[in-house]
């Protein structure tokens, strides 16, 4: 658990996982604690680097490492510019900071402490509104342990990462803590956790069955919009 971004992968550790695929996949997270191949912090000579931020779509924990959209756009422009090796095309690198569940206000403080740092020439932000526009807010989004931006008198962004100095926030980090020394426990929390994606994801598949539902993203295109989302879209 992380108390700036809620929680985040631990640099340099081995994961297995089987969510989607009908195999388990396996691999190491970077030294940098993202679900990407090895990266150098300074950026290589005649190098394009792009900065991605996004949710699991990008984090793409379902396939391996090297079935990545995001590795295949790289061994492609790799390919299509050796033959020529006057080729104007630059050597690219498609960064991943993506994370599972991931917030915009999580993408932009990931964006001020993490991506910055890589002296990226190109940041892309992956936007899903079924759930983006919900999670920008305490009053619309489901999940409470996460830190929030809200606007002062001023209009300014100011943080809100009271989710910290909640007990769940410790009890979290203490489980955590055990999940490292404990295959079974580690095994028992990720399928509590599966089973409570399962029923969200069905919940959204309901919702989604009436766009007029309170709390419906899709709302937003109805003549009725639910107030509280179009507050947040805005």
């Amino acid at each position: 658990y992380d108390p700036v971004i809620g929680y985040r992968f631990i640099p340099n550790q081995s994961y297995w996982t089987n969510l989607e695929n009908d195999h388990a996949i396996t691999g190491k997270i970077n030294n940098f604690g993202w679900r990407d191949v090895e990266r150098e912090l300074l950026k290589p000579p005649g190098t394009f680097r792009i900065a991605n931020l996004g949710d699991s779509f990008i984090e793409a924990l379902q396939v391996e490492q090297d079935s990545t959209f995001l590795q295949l756009i790289e061994k492609q422009i790799v390919q299509t510019s050796i033959p020529n090796p006057k080729s104007l095309i630059p050597k690219i690198e498609m960064l991943n900071f993506g994370r599972a569940g991931i917030t915009q206000t999580e993408e932009l403080l990931i964006f001020e402490n993490h991506v910055l740092n890589f002296n990226p020439d190109m940041v892309i932000v992956y936007f899903l509104p079924s759930n983006d526009i919900q999670d920008i807010r305490h009053e619309t989004s489901p999940e409470s342990k996460r830190p929030y931006f809200i606007l002062n008198k001023d209009n300014e962004l100011v943080l809100d990462n009271s989710f910290t100095q909640k007990s769940i926030f410790d009890i979290q980090i203490f489980i955590n803590s055990l999940k490292k020394h404990s295959a079974f426990i580690g095994m028992v929390v990720n399928q509590y956790m599966k089973i409570k994606q399962k029923k969200m994801f069905e919940l959204e598949q309901e919702n989604s069955q009436n766009i007029i539902i309170k709390g419906n993203y899709l709302s937003l295109a109805t003549s009725n919009p639910d107030t509280a989302l179009l507050t947040s879209y805005h």
